[in-house]
């Protein structure tokens, strides 16, 4: 018995070639497998949102307006939202709140105060707004375009990082598989 052939015992097997413990041994491979293949599916899925042709392909937004932040209920969960209400009227909802800490301190302490805003659209004008960069009226950078770009191409990249995390979580699990095939083949071998 080879390697292949103890990984298809392990997947298809009967109990008794797989031996004591041979629903465990199934389920720790299936879970090896199927989260292998599921989580660059899972991540490409997390990463679609901020995909499309960024400036200057696409249009920058600059105005004077508002950051709003408030709380979406989506069934039972509470997510944090923000949305910029431009002074024409406009509101674009923000792709998400996060790297906005400033501004939301700034804005607590000054709720009247409007803020110079440039951003663009996302999805090629059809996603949410992705702010480049937010200017106080007293010329405070509260939120630099440099930043800003790195932060979207780390959020548009469905890889990297969150894919070595996620790979890493599964490598017990490939590892307990290998190590029931081994001993599959060992005993195999011995019969």
């Amino acid at each position: 018995m080879n390697l292949i052939q103890a990984f298809s015992a392990l997947l298809n097997g009967p109990a008794e070639i797989v031996g004591e413990g041979y629903k465990w041994k199934r389920s720790v491979l299936m879970f090896a497998i199927i989260g292998s293949i599921a989580s660059p599916l899972f991540l490409i899925n997390l990463a679609r949102p901020y995909q499309g042709p960024l400036p200057p392909a696409v249009k920058i937004i600059s105005q004077r307006g508002k950051i709003v932040f408030g709380v979406a209920h989506i069934g039972s969960k509470k997510i944090a939202v923000a949305r910029f209400a431009a002074t024409d009227g406009a509101v674009y909802q923000l792709a998400d709140d996060a790297g906005l800490g400033s501004i939301r301190k700034f804005e607590n302490g000054n709720p009247d105060v409007q803020l110079q805003v440039s951003g663009f659209l996302l999805q090629g004008g059809k996603g949410s707004f992705w702010p480049l960069s937010v200017i106080s009226p007293d010329g405070e950078i509260l939120l630099r375009s440099d930043r800003q770009m790195k932060a979207l191409r780390r959020a548009r990249n469905p890889f990297g990082w969150k894919l070595f995390v996620v790979y890493l979580i599964m490598a017990p699990f490939w590892w307990l598989s290998f190590s029931n095939a081994r001993r599959l083949m060992q005993r195999n071998l011995m019969q």
